[in-house]
């Protein structure tokens, strides 16, 4: 719980320090949601975008989404691969150490 704790901290802090150098603060604001919320926080901030009348900010809080997705599914499931790698690399290792 602390480590993803530090990582929402960390991460939010990093969007909200250094997208402002590049685009705009709003910009940043709305890439921060889905970040640390997921799809709720998604849906949460595309509303308050539409409200507000920055349409096209809907587009960043969707990427950012997307992005997380696409890198955070395989890094999370890479514990799981090491696992099933180690059973089939033990367990070919005792096969052949059993036939020789």
């Amino acid at each position: 719980m602390v480590i993803s704790l530090m990582g929402i901290i960390v991460g939010a802090s990093l969007i909200l320090l250094l997208i402002p150098m590049i685009f705009d603060y709003e910009s940043a604001v709305a890439g921060t949601g889905p970040l640390t919320g997921g799809i709720i926080a998604f849906l949460v901030t595309s509303e308050g975008l539409k409200e507000m009348g920055m349409t096209s900010l809907v587009t960043i809080s969707a990427l950012i989404l997307s992005l997380q997705s696409l890198f955070g599914m395989p890094l999370s499931q890479l514990r799981s691969i090491y696992r099933w790698l180690s059973k089939i690399f033990n367990y070919t290792s005792l096969m052949l150490f059993k036939n020789n």
